[in-house]
C-alpha cells in the first residue's frame, strides 16, 4: 500500500514538473516511397518530393502526382513548395535541357540553382551566360522577370550561386569576391545587397532563408572544419560544429522560428537529422533506429525540409529495402489543464485505494 502511494505521488510530481516526459519527441508520418531525398514542405504539413519520374505530393493520406515524365519532361529534380500548394522543381526536358518549373506556369528552361519559391509565387533562378552569371527572379502573376539581384558583370563578384527567396522577396546567395576566392553569404532585394559572412568559409553549401533574412548553411572554414551556421543581422552564430561527435553535415534548413533542421554524419556511425531551436538540439532521428518495423539505415533532408510547426520532411532508407518520405511531427506537449486533471485523477484513485 504505501508502496503504491509512494508510485502514485511521484507520478503526479512528474506530471507538474516534467510534462516533456508525457511523450516522445516526435512521431512520424509515412507520405510515399521516393529513391531521392528531394523532399520539401510547407506549413500546412504538405510534402512535395520527387520520384525523378514524377512530382508527388502528400500529407500522410496517398500521394498524389502532380506531373510525370509522359509529356515533355525526361526526368525530375529537388522540389520546393508555398503555403498555396503551389511548387517549384529542377527537371530535364526530353531535348536534353535543364531548368527550373513551377506549377503556377513558370518556365526557366536554362535556369540554375535549387529551387525555391516563396507565398508570392516568386521563384528565384541563376542564369550562366558565357561571360557573366546573373540572379534574377521570376513570378507570372506579377509581371513576369523580376529585377536583376546581382551579376558577375561588376567588379564585386567573381562567382553567384544557390539563390533562395523569403518572402518579403529577398534572395540569399552565395558568392565570390576580390582574389581570394573566399566564399559568402549575401543577401539581396534587386535595390541593395548585404554580405551576412566575412571570408571566413571556403566553401558554402544551399542557403536557406527565412523572413527575418537570416540564412542556415553548411560551411566549411578556410582552415579546415565543417558546421552549420545561420548568419544575419546579429553576425554569423553556429548551430553545430565538428567535435568528438559529428565528423561532417550535409544541408540545412532555418524556419521562421528561427529553428534550424540539418544533416549530421557521426563518428559512431551512419548518420541523423537534428533540429535546434535556438537553446538547444534534439535528435530526430539517424542510424540503427527503429521505424516502421525496420531499422534506419541513413536519414536525409533538403533545404526546405522545415516548417514554422517543427515538422520535418526527410528521406529515410531502411533495412527493410525500403526508401520512405517521411514526416517527422513534434508531439504536442499536454496543455497545463490536461496535466491538472490527469494529477486529480491520480490522487483520486489513491483515495479510493486508501479506502479498500
Amino acid at each position: 500500500m504505501k508502496y503504491f502511494a509512494r508510485t502514485i505521488v511521484g507520478l503526479i510530481a512528474l506530471l507538474c514538473l516534467s510534462p516533456c516526459l508525457i511523450a516522445d519527441p516526435f512521431t512520424f508520418t509515412l507520405i510515399g516511397r521516393s529513391g531521392l531525398p528531394f523532399v520539401s514542405i510547407n506549413n500546412n504539413g504538405v510534402v512535395a518530393y520527387s520520384t525523378g519520374s514524377n512530382i508527388m505530393v502528400g500529407d500522410g493520406a496517398p500521394s498524389t502526382t502532380l506531373m510525370d515524365t509522359g509529356g515533355w519532361f525526361s526526368h525530375f529534380g529537388p522540389t520546393a513548395i508555398n503555403d498555396a500548394g503551389v511548387i517549384a522543381f529542377a527537371a530535364s526536358l526530353d531535348g536534353g535541357v535543364s531548368g527550373i518549373f513551377a506549377t503556377n506556369g513558370t518556365d526557366l528552361p536554362t535556369a540554375q540553382g535549387l529551387p525555391d519559391i516563396n507565398n508570392s509565387g516568386t521563384v528565384p533562378f541563376a542564369i550562366i551566360a558565357p561571360l557573366t552569371t546573373d540572379i534574377y527572379t521570376y513570378n507570372p502573376n506579377s509581371g513576369g522577370l523580376g529585377p536583376r539581384i546581382e551579376t558577375t558583370g561588376t567588379a564585386q563578384f567573381n562567382s553567384l550561386a544557390d539563390p533562395a527567396i523569403n518572402d518579403a522577396g529577398q534572395v540569399a546567395f552565395v558568392g565570390t569576391t576580390g582574389t581570394s576566392w573566399t566564399r559568402d553569404v549575401f543577401i539581396g532585394d534587386g535595390t541593395a545587397t548585404t554580405r551576412l559572412t566575412s571570408g571566413q568559409f571556403g566553401s558554402i553549401s544551399y542557403p536557406s532563408v527565412n523572413n527575418s533574412g537570416t540564412v542556415a548553411f553548411s560551411g566549411q572554414f578556410l582552415g579546415g572544419g565543417t558546421g552549420i551556421f545561420t548568419a544575419g543581422s546579429g553576425g554569423v552564430a553556429t548551430v553545430a560544429q565538428e567535435d568528438s561527435s559529428y565528423h561532417g553535415f550535409g544541408v540545412a534548413s532555418i524556419n521562421n522560428l528561427g529553428w534550424v533542421a540539418y544533416m549530421g554524419s557521426l563518428y559512431a556511425g551512419g548518420n541523423g537529422i537534428f533540429v535546434w531551436n535556438g537553446t538547444e538540439t534534439t535528435r530526430v532521428i539517424g542510424t540503427s533506429d527503429l521505424l516502421f518495423d525496420s531499422t534506419v539505415i541513413n536519414a536525409y533532408m533538403y533545404p526546405h525540409s522545415l516548417n514554422d510547426s517543427g515538422q520535418i520532411a526527410m528521406l529515410l532508407t531502411t533495412t527493410n529495402g525500403g526508401s520512405w518520405v517521411v514526416r517527422a511531427d513534434p508531439a504536442p506537449i499536454p496543455e497545463p489543464s490536461t496535466l491538472t486533471l490527469l494529477g486529480i485523477g491520480l490522487v483520486g484513485l489513491l483515495a479510493l485505494r486508501q479506502r479498500r
